[in-house]
């Protein structure tokens, strides 16, 4: 197999096919809703947010490393750990 798209695509497959893949593994049991009992409906294009508080988002803060390299946002942990007081 050469084809770099043909990889990239298998290696898709199998990562996209994981979480059903073991859940067909597991071994059913009566009172527990089984896994494709949760993916029935359209969740495709669907999220959930949840309600947070700034306490939360400090302990968030508090909890990271004080690292010096930044992600996308361009704003690194060690800045944060500095900003949130």
């Amino acid at each position: 197999m050469n084809d770099k798209q043909q990889i990239a695509n298998e290696f898709n497959k199998y990562f996209a096919n994981i979480g059903p893949n073991l859940a067909q593994s597991l071994p059913d049991t009566p009172n527990i809703p089984s896994y494709h009992s949760y993916l029935k409906g359209d969740f495709v294009n669907s999220f959930s947010l949840f309600l947070t508080t700034p306490d939360e988002i400090c302990r968030v803060v508090a909890a990271m490393a004080p690292k010096t390299s930044a992600g996308h946002d361009d704003i690194s942990t060690q800045v944060m750990k500095i900003a949130i007081p």
